[in-house]
């Protein structure tokens, strides 16, 4: 893998979680964990209606130097978006993570 494709910053976020009154855990906020170099590379974005709401969807491919923290555990803040990640996948003996994550925009 090139590194002169690693151009971008994003930055990790732990996601906090409170219960509700339902017993149910929710995400109430998220902290800043770190900030990485990465390449960041658009896979598709589409567009649906659910419960007569017009949903979208941005799901993002991030590679970056390998973390042993990266986890889909926690979040990623991109350009302003907030992304869930749904994969973690190392490639090569340590050397690189490539993240597949998802944007909800509503």
């Amino acid at each position: 893998m090139d590194p002169g494709r690693m151009d971008r910053r994003i930055i990790f976020q732990k996601k906090i979680l409170e219960t509700n009154s339902l017993g149910e855990k929710v995400e109430v906020r998220r902290e800043d964990l770190f900030e990485v170099w990465a390449e960041a590379i658009p896979i598709r974005g589409r567009e649906y209606f659910e419960a007569k709401q017009l949903i979208a969807n941005f799901d993002m491919k991030f590679r970056v130097y390998y973390r042993k923290e990266i986890t889909p555990l926690i979040g990623i803040l991109f350009e302003g978006r907030t992304y869930d990640i749904q994969s973690v996948a190392e490639l090569g003996r340590r050397e690189y993570l490539e993240i597949l994550a998802v944007a909800r925009a509503e």
